[in-house]
């Protein structure tokens, strides 16, 4: 058997402790936290070497999306203080888009020792597109500009133009973007497929319980250090 989603939501584990370990060894590091997105492809939920799947992680509000002949959608939930506003109905999407606290967020990696990594499965299919991206990307552009983007071409040539775009139109903040196509697989149910899941939050200590958003002591403001960069990645699956 392979790695699953569980082996993916303790490589993260590891990633916090060493970014909390190194601020602890470096006073002028203290504080510093980030907000992480990945994936993998992993055994499927049966396990046992059984169907391939892809494995999605996040923490903070970097964001994953797919993109199928069905559209784009949003797979990973960010985690900040306008998006469980908009969750709870006391926000649009367009009111948080421009509200003064759109940055303050409420988890991100390097916080605190026991964060929850919210996580995914999900089947693949031939020809699926993932963009794993910054804030940098989507504050600038639209999701029907990012999915235009990201139907039009090469994977190679689409992260570099969904990059170039998005510093063009503002690059207020770093700009980070990782596309990851299947290119081997199998084919998309001729039923249509069925919506993204809820994600598995999950912290080492045990299940997470819900929390209200005004009980939440774990807000922090993110501070954006230097000045823009721009970081391309492309990559192909082959399950």
């Amino acid at each position: 058997t392979g790695p699953d989603r569980a082996s993916l939501v303790r490589a993260v584990r590891q990633a916090n402790r060493a970014v909390l370990e190194r601020a602890v060894a470096d006073s002028d590091l203290s504080g510093m936290g980030t907000t992480l997105c990945a994936l993998a492809v992993v055994d499927g939920s049966g396990g046992q070497g059984g169907p391939d799947a892809i494995a999605v992680v996040n923490i903070g509000d970097s964001r994953v999306y797919r993109l199928d002949v069905d559209g784009l959608v949003q797979v990973s939930d960010d985690h900040s203080l306008v998006a469980d506003l908009v969750r709870a109905g006391e926000l649009t999407s367009e009111e948080a888009a421009v509200h003064p606290q759109r940055n303050i967020l409420t988890r991100a990696l390097g916080i605190e020792a026991d964060p929850t990594i919210d996580s995914w499965e999900l089947p693949p299919a031939r020809g699926d597109r993932f963009l794993l991206c910054s804030d940098g990307l989507f504050n600038e552009l639209d999701d029907d500009r990012i999915a235009e983007l990201l139907g039009d071409g090469p994977v190679q040539e689409v992260a570099g133009r969904l990059v170039s775009e998005a510093v063009a139109a503002g690059g207020h903040d770093n700009v980070t973007v990782l596309v990851v196509e299947v290119v081997e697989g199998p084919d998309r149910p001729s039923g249509g497929r069925p919506p993204i899941p809820e994600a598995r939050p999950e912290r080492a200590t045990g299940p997470v319980r819900p929390r209200r958003i005004d009980d939440d002591p774990r807000a922090i403001l993110r501070t954006t250090f230097g000045s823009v960069a721009a970081v391309v990645l492309a990559a192909v699956l082959v399950l």
